[in-house]
């Protein structure tokens, strides 16, 4: 008696598969959930120190102690750099995606990268001419490229090529990046980066993309470049893929949406390339429960120029200010607070009673600014924690300008 179980095992072929996708998206959501919890303690932190060392250096300080100065402020910087890359992974980071013409962002990328590529190592870049638009968060897809870049300059100690290629890329459902669910059907602009290095080996290759895996040597990276790549392409509703082979090199692709439209010049979000002047003028009312940061904006804020008042919890500050708010023109306030109200909650009471009445958020975890908010569209920024003073300054005196406006 002949029995055909191919159909079982099949079926015990695709259990598997489902059970090895449930148990990477439960790693990565665990990650993702200690992450942020880090993210939002650790950046509320590097608010603090960072807020007060740009303070320190407006003083007339004598040359060691103004680079020692500038020194922790810089350190600030990696250290938010880090939890981002951390949050990036777990497509917990607050993505601005716009319209980019890739064409331009690698043109600029390449200069930056013949500054940091050993003369060893040549560039070559090849952009199609007629290259759809993009729709990406610039600053994230610069990074990207900054990580495949060094990546594969580690990978050729020796010297040998690195080309950078820009294309079209039309998926139809049939196609086998479609089917094997790496991307959804669809127009994405198809960046790759190629090297002629030592390749990677065949076991690693499903590897690479997690967190602090690495096939580098001791103190060569932290094996979260290539995991921020991936998350931030998956968060794109994008993907990377990865072809390689020992000593033939690496081409690592990275696909991001696109409208299908013809890319032209550079477009930016409103306000970017700005110059903020250091100088402030209105009225704010800050909500903040951490002592540390509410002792900094008071600095910052009364230095700057505002007139300002200062609330430890949403609840109080409602009662303080719900009916007796005519005067105040931005309220800054975090996202999660101790109490009962939070920080959408007051912002839409606050908004209902005073219409021109605007809002600007900060927050030390992701995930707290990276929502809509549902109401009066009166929330003009959202600003991650550790936020520049002048980032801070300029976001405030552009809400003041609103809230000043008469509307029609």
């Amino acid at each position: 008696m002949i029995i055909d179980v191919s159909s079982e095992e099949a079926l015990r072929d695709e259990l598997l598969k489902q059970q090895e996708i449930l148990g990477h998206v439960q790693k990565i959501d665990a990650i993702g959930r200690i992450s942020g919890g880090i993210a939002h303690d650790f950046n509320n932190l590097l608010a603090v120190v960072l807020g007060n060392a740009e303070l320190v250096n407006d003083a007339d300080l004598p040359p060691d102690d103004a680079e020692s100065i500038d020194a922790i402020i810089k350190a600030c910087f990696k250290g938010a750099e880090l939890t981002r890359r951390l949050l990036t992974y777990a497509r917990k980071a607050r993505l601005e995606p716009e319209i980019l013409d890739v064409n331009e962002v690698v043109a600029q990328s390449s200069i930056m990268m013949s500054r940091i590529l050993p003369e060893s190592i040549s560039i070559n870049t090849i952009t199609h001419p007629d290259l759809w638009q993009c729709i990406a968060d610039r600053n994230f897809l610069e990074n990207s490229l900054l990580n495949l870049c060094i990546n594969a300059r580690d990978a050729m100690a020796n010297g040998g090529a690195l080309i950078i290629e820009t294309k079209n890329a039309h998926f139809k459902e049939t196609d086998a990046e479609v089917t094997s669910d790496y991307i959804d059907a669809g127009k994405y602009v198809s960046i790759s980066v190629t090297d002629t290095g030592t390749g990677i080996p065949p076991e690693h290759i499903d590897k690479v993309t997690e967190p602090f895996f690495t096939t580098k040597g001791p103190d060569m990276g932290t094996g979260l470049g290539l995991a921020m790549v991936d998350g931030f392409a998956k968060q794109s509703s994008g993907t990377i893929l990865i072809e390689s082979g020992l000593g033939k090199g690496t081409t690592i692709r990275l696909l991001l949406p696109s409208n299908g439209k013809l890319a032209g010049g550079r477009q930016t979000t409103e306000g970017s390339g700005s110059d903020p002047k250091m100088v402030g003028a209105g009225t704010i009312l800050v909500v903040e429960d951490e002592p540390g940061i509410l002792s900094m904006l008071k600095k910052i804020l009364t230095t700057a120029g505002f007139e300002t008042f200062y609330c430890t919890d949403a609840d109080s500050a409602f009662e303080e200010f719900g009916n007796d708010a005519d005067h105040i023109d931005v309220l800054l306030s975090d996202m999660v607070m101790p109490g009962t109200l939070q920080g959408r909650a007051l912002a839409t009471l606050m908004t209902e009673r005073y219409p021109r009445m605007r809002v600007v958020f900060m927050s030390g975890y992701a995930n707290e600014t990276n929502v809509s908010f549902e109401g009066p569209e009166n929330v003009d920024k959202f600003l991650m924690k550790p936020v520049k003073r002048t980032e801070l300054v300029e976001a405030l005196n552009n809400s003041v300008a609103k809230a000043l406006t008469p509307k029609d």
